[in-house]
């Protein structure tokens, strides 16, 4: 059967999104020849520094995906739908020069980080002498099921609304953890031929139940996290990754699906929220989807609105160009306040949230370092700033480019380090580390160091207790 390889997948992006907008360009806002210019430029260093590893360190592959589909393709979706944007101009206006100048900035950046995975010497190690339980996909997908009911319970139901026993257990034993770690591992599973009928069905069971219960509860992007999990699997654990013409075709099936999804997500999540939260009524699932399917389509979030919404370089320019704005919250000394809070259960030492949850009350409503009380009586929702954004507010500005070579370097040394381990070990460390690099609220798609820093955290006592579960015997290698 044909086969497809990632990084030809990629390079073609990345070359097709470099030369279109030079077609259908005419006139814009944000835009001119200069961003046309230096978005080509971008897309060519992708293709270059694919070239050069050849799908060696996942990281860069991972790299060049955030750049081609989260970040050049935005040029094109704003050029198709003029100018349309609600994040760019959130902080004030932006003009063309300010777009050109942090844009600039994010290409120079990622130069610098390319060079960084590449100088940090990843090599792969393949050692399939991994001591784990011969039901641990059955295990695994039993607690994601009971964590989906629970999750359905404490955010769709009036009765268990944001219920705080149910909130404890969800902040360690939460959907997204326990898929990060049944996915790869039923994935690591499958590619070394060690998987059973029983295996496959509690596992899709479980990850189209959890992913039903999200969409419900209003989660917008989970289909793309799933779909990404997947991707991280494939190219961290199987040499020379490729996709077969049919899974090509799925692959643009589940994107087509996950833009359907997105808006009726988006629906659900607005009417549940005045239903429960306003009204304080019971929500009926069954009318809501009633209503929706005689509605319109994409009457809820156009695809214009859709674009925008994974338009991450909208929040990367309107960051970097409002960046004295935030100081206050993006900072070590805040961070450590912030997670020393999101960490105490039930206590709140330092009245400092997490950066990424006030982010829109300091650029919104002006307040310099909210505190839990702004958060709860103000109408907040959490904001991403990616992590380009915010390493120049932390290092103010161009002076601290040579940053991300550090960053890059160090990546790159961690997820070699997690594959030289030859226990369950080395599946959750390489899937840690690439999921702190791309992953939701990781480096590239940063809420906050601080987020950052606790997610760790609460992923490492939730594996603690998970391998526990799991690990038949450990096996050292000496």
């Amino acid at each position: 059967m044909l086969k497809i390889s990632y990084n030809t997948i990629i390079i073609t992006l990345a070359l097709l999104l470099g030369i279109i907008p030079y077609f259908i360009f005419n006139e814009s806002r944000f835009l001119d020849m200069d961003t046309l210019a230096i978005n080509a430029a971008l897309c060519m260093i992708v293709v270059i520094f694919q070239l050069i590893d050849r799908m060696s360190n996942p990281l860069i592959f991972l790299l060049s995906t955030y750049i081609v589909v989260y970040n050049s393709l935005r040029i094109l979706t704003l050029i198709f739908f003029d100018d349309f944007s609600r994040t760019l101009e959130e902080s004030g206006p932006i003009t063309i020069d300010d777009f050109n100048y942090a844009f600039l900035y994010f290409l120079l950046a990622s130069i610098l980080l390319y060079l960084g995975l590449i100088f940090g010497d990843f090599s792969k190690s393949f050692r399939s002498n991994i001591k784990i339980k011969e039901k641990s996909i059955v295990t695994i997908s039993s607690l994601l099921l009971v964590i989906s009911f629970i999750t359905f319970l404490n955010k769709g139901s009036l009765s268990f609304y944001n219920n705080p026993v149910f909130g404890y257990i969800l902040r360690i034993f939460n959907i997204f953890f326990i898929q990060l770690i049944l996915i790869p591992l039923y994935s690591f599973k499958s590619i070394n031929g060690n998987l059973k009928e029983k295996d496959r069905f509690y596992f899709w069971l479980s990850i189209i139940t959890s992913l039903i219960v999200l969409i419900l509860i209003g989660n917008r992007k989970h289909l793309i996290d799933i779909i990404m999990i997947f991707i991280f699997s494939q190219i961290v654990f199987q040499k020379n990754p490729k996709a077969s013409i049919m899974r090509v075709v799925f692959g643009i099936f589940l994107f087509v699906s996950s833009l359907f999804l997105y808006d009726l997500s988006t629906y659900l999540r607005y009417s549940k929220y005045d239903t429960i939260v306003e009204v304080g009524t019971d929500f009926n699932y069954k009318n809501a989807l009633k209503a929706y399917l005689n509605s319109p389509l994409f009457s809820t979030s156009g695809l214009d609105r859709i674009f925008d919404r994974v338009g991450f370089l909208d929040i990367t320019i309107n960051t970097i160009t409002y960046s004295d704005k935030f100081h206050g919250i993006f900072n070590p000394i805040y961070y450590s306040k912030s997670v020393i809070d999101d960490l105490s259960p039930g206590l709140v030492i330092f009245n400092s949230p997490l950066a990424g949850q006030i982010k829109n009350l300091v650029d919104n409503y002006g307040i310099k370092t909210p505190t839990f009380y702004e958060l709860r009586n103000i109408k907040y929702s959490s904001r991403m700033i990616t992590g380009y954004a915010e390493v120049y507010i932390l290092s103010h500005g161009y002076f601290g480019l040579f940053i991300y070579f550090i960053i890059g370097y160090l990546f790159s040394l961690l997820i070699s380090k997690a594959n030289e381990l030859n226990t369950f070990d080395r599946i959750f460390f390489t899937i840690l580390v690439v999921n702190l690099f791309f992953g939701s609220q990781g480096l590239l798609f940063s809420f906050g160091f601080d987020w950052m820093l606790s997610k760790i955290a609460k992923l490492c006592l939730f594996y603690f207790i998970i391998r526990s579960l799991l690990v038949e015997k450990e096996t050292r290698f000496e």
